[in-house]
């Protein structure tokens, strides 16, 4: 997998959020994730390395709920008991 770090943007940029960051930084197309209010799992986080893998693509995932996405049990208590 490659080396990730996580960047704040500028503030001209889109959003002030850290930026987990992952690909060539010479690659000339780039991937924007946009993930659900659970926030990004290891599988999204994989999902981006192997997109970034051919070198053709930079990925951003931008951390939108400031480490703080919603709780996952609000979904799974949803699912039990229906409400």
């Amino acid at each position: 997998m490659s080396d990730r770090k996580l960047q704040p943007h500028s503030p001209d940029q889109f959003s002030d959020a850290l930026t987990d960051v992952t690909g060539s930084v010479s690659a000339k197309k780039a991937i924007l994730v946009i993930y659900d209010i659970f926030g990004f799992f290891p599988q999204t986080i994989q999902g981006a390395d192997i997109l970034a893998a051919s070198e053709e693509y930079q990925v951003f995932m931008p951390d939108f709920f400031e480490g703080q996405p919603a709780d996952i049990a609000w979904y799974l208590c949803r699912l039990r008991y229906g409400t």
